[in-house]
């Protein structure tokens, strides 16, 4: 996988730590590189908006999800809860960053947060872009963009 050097930090990426540069570490643009390839997989006929996202899991893993539309619109998956499942089926229930690739750029829907915070902690980065590498991608932590999320008292992490 090629990385753009200029969206590239020259600094490790710590986890638990926050994001505060506009550069983006290797890591996350890592994790970017792989939302755009798997938006090139969503099934969008109705509305034509591909999403592709990617997951990070604990253990280091990349797992990606696209949008599958259904006539029966209620039925259509994210794409972020797509790469969730694919990682919990794949035994790797930690989701430690996430990344979103959408034409214009689009956050995690409300169900999609809510999913993501059933595996990762409020702290965790979810980056948003574009298909087009040259367009500067947004870093957000879930905890910005569900705050006060609800969190069931026998919640698995």
């Amino acid at each position: 996988m090629v990385l753009r050097r200029s969206a590239v930090s020259t600094r490790s990426t710590t986890w638990g730590q926050a994001v505060t540069s506009t550069v983006i570490s290797t890591e996350l643009t890592e994790l970017l590189y792989a939302a755009r390839e798997a938006r090139d997989h969503a099934y969008a006929i109705y509305s034509g908006f591909k999403v592709g996202s990617a997951v990070r899991t604990n253990d280091g893993r990349i797992v990606i999800g696209a949008n599958v539309e259904n006539a029966s619109y209620g039925l259509t998956v994210c794409a972020e809860r797509n790469a969730v499942m694919r990682a919990v089926i794949e035994q790797s229930c930690t989701i430690v960053a996430v990344a979103v690739c959408a034409e214009p750029a689009a956050t995690p829907c409300g169900m999609c947060r809510q999913t993501l915070v059933q595996f990762a902690a409020d702290d965790i980065p979810i980056i948003i872009g574009t298909p087009d590498p040259a367009v500067e991608p947004q870093i957000k932590r879930l905890g910005d963009l569900l705050p006060a999320a609800f969190r069931f008292a026998g919640t698995h992490k």
